[in-house]
């Protein structure tokens, strides 16, 4: 028969075997919940800058017109959240960018003008970069979202 002070002791034991594995599962989970925020972000902000592209993409003759300036309000409306480029404004989203974002029209295939927003951005965990045991390099645990948004012109 097992005495009671020896089970404690096998308790205690057994919670520092498996103590690492929950936590390695917590942060698992919550990495990727980051992840998913991120993501909801990002594809809001194109939605929004596609849906702001697509009210002014039409001229005063009813024909796409995607100019430098109009260009420019949506990405600056994708990345910080406005229209207007202010320098203390910061991004939606860590290391994004206007070079992130391209905005084209699509004319070819549609009966009538639509617009293209899209962006890739690069994703990085919270562990960032994990260091390889047999030399200096690194394996980049990053990796590419992409949120592509086509809207009719209206």
């Amino acid at each position: 028969m097992i005495s009671r002070a020896h089970q404690q002791g096998l308790a205690v034991v057994e919670f520092a075997a498996i103590i690492p594995i929950m936590l390695l599962l917590l942060l698992a989970v919550g990495e990727v919940a980051r992840a998913f925020h991120h993501y909801t972000t990002l594809h809001k902000a194109v939605q929004g800058g596609a849906r702001y592209a697509a009210e002014h993409l039409l001229n005063g003759l009813q024909m796409p017109e995607l100019s430098d300036d109009l260009e420019s309000r949506v990405k600056n409306l994708v990345v910080n959240g406005k229209t207007s480029a202010a320098d203390n404004t910061a991004p939606l989203l860590p290391g994004l960018s206007t070079e992130n974002v391209t905005v084209t029209t699509l004319e070819s295939g549609f009966s009538e003008p639509h617009v293209l927003v899209s962006v890739v951005w690069n994703y990085k965990p919270i562990a960032g970069m994990i260091p390889l045991l047999d030399d200096d390099s690194v394996l980049h645990t990053g990796f590419d979202m992409h949120s592509d948004i086509v809207m009719r012109a209206l």
